[in-house]
């Protein structure tokens, strides 16, 4: 026989009188009936805390459950039987309110990233970073009194609200963490909930990790992963029969013989623009190829475009609209005709000669005569000219058919705890502009004031082959780029812009879109007979006239996302197999890789997280534009992919190979083989969640029989990705700040 007392009051066994230790942060809450005279002393010690004991007749043993809170008396059953509601230590969770703030990120200044081969005004600004002292562990220690991760928070979180309840009843409970996964980092994290929200937050970073009250009230962290859930079944003995069955239950029929994992790519293009020599200024298509590239693949990517300033204009009998983005070309100038006091439209070389600056050349008479035409807004005609020749280009859209989305970055990062990446650039030709400054600082003698630049070798469209930053295995550029940075302006359209930068010294006065034909000399020993400054002449030494070469090249290199083939050819594969992920899991959940016999699972990995970077390279020029299915299918570019190998940099992205085994482990933990079921056992004591096993149910019907139920879920919930990820992929994927910074 079983006799069950709270504080040594008997309970009446009209029905079933049962406990449960049952995982999560809400209370086990039961009600049993009582004698009228029994309420009246549970009513003297309310609400407690009360210890509830199961005796069990037989063989003297007993079971116990300590630091237990009585909550109401509600009406029993008849006038003769009074109720008592009793609840374990987490009903007063909620009641407690936690305020936190862990790792609060601060920028405290801003410094330039030293990349080779940049020129000055373009290396990249990044800001420095550190924590907020208030929201570290030990403020006085700055970044080293940081919060470790989430395992630290969720015990000053748990101290707190349990501090609670020992300020309240006097009662202090006690942490056991009998095992508690790994460690995960954290930033910016914010806790502003009651007591028991806060704790699940914190716990649902650890899917793996459970908590319950014990029998001794303490309050005890398991791992679900632990493997505890085979020694309690063993020690609750034999089931009884009739009463449900726990079992083993293999998953070899549906765990998969392989994981592949999938990653959006992010490929770096070059993008090309030529003029051909001639009156006509738009870039030369349909004629010379990609090097190396597939037939039907035009070389040349970029058309010189302005946004349209008439209010409507035809050209070529299609009729655009103000805004519309037109190609500057002889069609754009014929529509125009010719401007106020000219015979002729404007042609290609009144452009170049006016792209000189401090010059009056003839673009500034139509300004002023258009002043005074209402016929045509030439002003503005002028200033769009002005703006965008060479400087604002349409991606061709043979290419944005197949694109989902452009960026003005490279494939490299240049401070992986913001996810910056290295700036687009630019290579081609252009000239300085320079100041006196350049003169007295060399003291130099007949010199040009305009000094030509170029990235390409002479004579050819190949850029000279050397180091750039950002790039993969393969460079691009051996010269500098152009001191320019490219943006996106219009993604859906593909329009991009090129800025021109002076240097920070201000040794240079502006930079020219093209190299200067018949540029002037000076001479700062000889002012009296010579110019001192570029704007006090409008002709060459020689007499001819002063204009841009109207041979220009432009490469411009940035990053697009792959949109065609409409297929999943057009994502990055990680072939995961079972035995490369058995040491990342814990020995409860490993297998034996040949009972894997499941089809093959594809598991998606968001761009949000870590994408396939590609850097351009000129000799796989083909295999690149084969990603945005040009040229035929997709072709393999594993070698290509810079951040494939988990040995990769950081400056190369978060490795794909150790992500791909994070995820693919986590997969196969949820498969691995584990009891699942109900089933009921004689009572006895010691038996308590660990494991997969999350409740056991102690109960003693209306009979006096004492029993203990174990109760499996039916199915196992996924690990956290970032604990079975290595150290430094983990920072990367969480962009951490670093001790550095």
């Amino acid at each position: 026989m079983t006799i069950a007392s709270i504080d040594d009051v008997p309970l009446i066994n009209s029905g079933a009188i049962r406990w449960a230790l049952r995982d999560g942060v809400r209370p086990v809450v039961e009600t049993f009936s009582v004698t009228p005279a029994g309420a009246t002393a549970l009513r003297a010690v309310a609400p407690g805390p009360v210890t509830l004991r199961l005796d069990v007749g037989e063989d003297g043993r007993a079971v116990e459950f300590s630091e237990l809170y009585i909550v109401g008396f509600p009406p029993g059953p008849n006038p003769h039987v009074e109720a008592v509601e009793v609840a374990d230590r987490r009903w007063m969770w909620p009641s407690s309110h936690i305020l936190r703030r862990f790792n609060m990120r601060r920028r405290i200044g801003s410094r330039r990233v030293t990349e080779p081969n940049l020129p000055s005004q373009l290396q990249p600004v990044t800001p420095e970073l550190q924590y907020k002292r208030f929201s570290l562990l030990v403020p006085e220690a700055g970044f080293n009194g940081r919060w470790k991760g989430v395992r630290d928070a969720f015990q000053d979180v748990l101290q707190e609200v349990l501090q609670k309840e020992a300020d309240a009843f006097g009662s202090r409970a006690r942490i056991v963490i009998r095992d508690f996964p790994s460690e995960i980092p954290m930033e910016n994290v914010v806790i502003d909930d009651d007591g028991a929200s806060a704790i699940n937050r914190l716990l649902a970073y650890f899917p793996e990790a459970a908590i319950f009250i014990a029998p001794s009230g303490d309050v005890v962290i398991y791992s679900k992963a632990s493997g505890e859930d085979v020694a309690a079944v063993i020690q609750a003995g034999a089931e009884i029969v009739g009463s449900g069955h726990v079992e083993v239950v293999e998953d070899r029929f549906v765990r998969p013989r392989a994981v592949e994992v999938l990653f959006s790519r992010e490929v770096e293009v070059r993008l090309d623009f030529r003029s051909d020599g001639t009156s006509t200024i738009v870039s030369v298509t349909g004629q010379d190829q990609i090097p190396g590239g597939p037939s039907g693949i035009d070389n040349d990517l970029l058309e010189n475009v302005l946004p349209l300033p008439d209010y409507k204009l035809t050209i070529g009998g299609v009729e655009q609209i103000q805004g519309n983005w037109v190609a500057i070309n002889t069609g754009l100038l014929n529509a125009w005709g010719a401007p106020p006091g000219a015979s002729g439209a404007i042609t290609a070389k009144d452009i170049r000669q006016d792209a000189i600056p401090f010059i009056d050349q003839y673009f500034s008479r139509i300004q002023r005569l258009g002043e005074v035409d209402t016929s045509a807004n030439w002003p503005a005609r002028i200033a769009a000219l002005r703006q965008h020749y060479r400087r604002t280009f349409r991606i061709h859209e043979n290419l944005m058919d197949r694109v989902i989305a452009l960026k003005a970055e490279r494939v490299g990062n240049v401070n992986f705890s913001t996810g910056q990446r290295a700036p687009a650039i630019a290579y081609g030709d252009w000239a300085v502009v320079v100041t006196p400054k350049y003169f007295f600082r060399d003291n130099l003698e007949d010199t040009r004031y305009t000094i030509n630049h170029s990235s390409f070798a002479a004579g050819a469209f190949s850029i000279i082959r050397g180091t750039e930053p950002g790039a993969g295995a393969e460079s691009t550029a051996g010269s500098k780029p152009m001191p320019a940075s490219v943006s996106v302006v219009d993604q859906d359209q593909g329009i991009i812009q090129l800025d021109y930068v002076i240097d920070p010294y201000q040794v240079l006065q502006a930079v020219l879109p093209g190299n200067v034909e018949n540029g002037p000399t000076g001479d700062i020993a000889d002012a009296r007979n010579k110019n001192v400054a570029f704007n006090g002449t409008t002709r060459s030494n020689l007499g001819r006239p002063i204009q841009l070469d109207d041979d220009y090249r432009l490469a411009v290199i940035l990053t697009a996302s792959p949109g065609a083939p409409n297929s999943g050819e057009q994502l990055q594969r990680v072939v995961v197999r079972p035995e490369q992920i058995l040491g990342l899991l814990p020995a409860s959940l490993r297998f034996n890789p040949a009972d894997a016999s499941g089809p093959p699972m594809s598991v998606r990995v968001g761009p949000g997280v870590e994408t396939a970077r590609i850097p351009w390279s000129d000799n796989l020029a083909a295999e690149i534009f084969s990603q945005f299915g040009l040229g035929g299918d997709p072709k393999p570019l594993e070698n290509l992919v810079v951040n494939m190998d988990p040995a990769s940099s950081v400056e190369s992205g978060a490795s794909l190979n150790r992500i791909a085994l994070a995820e693919a482990a986590r997969i196969y933990a949820s498969h691995a083989d584990r009891y699942r079921g109900q089933a009921a056992m004689r009572i006895r004591p010691g038996i308590e969640p660990g494991g997969s096993l999350s409740e056991v149910t102690f109960e003693l019907d209306r009979f006096g029989v004492g029993t203990i139920q174990l109760s499996f879920p039916e199915r196992f919930d996924p690990m956290n990705f970032f604990t079975l990820l290595d150290a430094s992929t983990r920072s990367v994927v969480l962009q951490l700040a670093t001790h550095q910074q």
